[in-house]
């Protein structure tokens, strides 16, 4: 009773955000028990506790705040809130770190912030827009 929680499920894992009150998590080698504040992460193997949830729940004001987010996983997010599926070129990419404030309301514009700050392109491939790293800038 009392327990506010979010649950944001990707392609790999679920992620449980506490915002209130206390969740146990229980995978196949392990459980683990978050309270209000934590995030933790359910995979096939053990659970780990991740970042502090302090923004879990900004999603609902349109909003998703990331601190060393993987490009691969925002761009997972976009894409529930895009015309088109927003996918990133490449794994190292994919997997580059990035933080900030961005609209889940106005994708396009997200989208283009990110292009201007990370130095990216965005190619409209017609079934999906498709994240790159600009020529000429190297990675970090």
């Amino acid at each position: 009773l009392g327990t506010r929680f979010n649950v944001d499920v990707h392609r790999d894992f679920v992620e449980v955000a506490v915002l209130q009150g206390l969740v146990e998590l229980r995978g196949d080698e392990g459980r683990l028990r978050l309270a209000a504040g934590r995030t933790g992460r359910l995979t096939p193997t053990p659970v780990a506790t991740q970042t502090v949830a302090t923004t879990a729940s900004a999603w609902r004001d349109g909003w998703i705040e990331t601190n060393g987010m993987p490009l691969g996983l925002l761009a997972e997010e976009l894409s529930r809130y895009s015309e088109k599926p927003v996918r990133v070129q490449d794994t190292s990419l994919s997997r580059r770190e990035v933080s900030g404030r961005f609209s889940l309301l106005t994708p396009a514009e997200t989208l283009q912030s990110l292009a201007v700050v990370y130095e990216l392109t965005i190619e409209d491939r017609g079934d999906a827009l498709v994240l790159a790293q600009a020529s000429g800038t190297p990675q970090p």
